[in-house]
């Protein structure tokens, strides 16, 4: 799971101009490495520490998103990640990521928000162009149900919705995780 997150990473740090990555660089290596070899506590633990020293580096808030992904904690991945693309827009694998997860979360609309604002910055981008795409398709589908989420799960009803059925369906999917 985390090597597609790694290879976004390099994206990202190879889209961002030389003179703003040598700082950021030195600073995170170590959580880069610590990724690499699968450690997001330690990845995690680095890029917190780096970031007291440099709050407004965004390769810093990047790092810290996806080690805080890999570890399942995607209210902190999200926020790194919000912070990320707001010091540094031209970060367009913090947006990718960031509406990825949005979009597994179930917020559909914020993940088009977002890959809409980094195809804005990047409009030559084919994979986020096609990933605009399905995802508008799909929300274009979904406007005729009705879903409830939680930070695990997603029910989604066509038609008349049972209430008392989804909130046994999260019982017993609540239960069993």
């Amino acid at each position: 799971m985390w090597k597609p997150v790694l290879a976004c990473a390099a994206i990202a740090l190879a889209s961002i101009p030389l003179h703003a990555q040598a700082p950021a660089a030195g600073r995170a290596e170590a959580g880069w490495q610590a990724l690499q070899a699968g450690d997001g506590d330690r990845a995690a633990a680095v890029f917190r520490e780096a970031l007291t020293r440099d709050p407004r580096d965004a390769t810093l808030h990047f790092g810290a998103g996806v080690a805080a992904h890999l570890l399942g904690l995607e209210t902190d991945a999200v926020q790194s990640l919000r912070r990320a693309v707001q010091l540094e827009p031209r970060l367009i694998a913090a947006s990718a990521l960031l509406g990825e997860i949005e979009r597994h979360e179930g917020n559909i609309d914020a993940a088009i928000r977002t890959y809409e604002q980094a195809l804005a910055r990047a409009p030559g981008n084919p994979s986020l162009r096609a990933r605009l795409d399905e995802w508008r398709h799909e929300s274009a589908v979904h406007d005729t149900l009705e879903q409830w989420s939680d930070h695990r799960f997603s029910v989604v009803f066509d038609g008349q919705i049972n209430r008392t059925l989804g909130k046994r369906g999260f019982d017993v999917l609540d239960a069993a995780y």
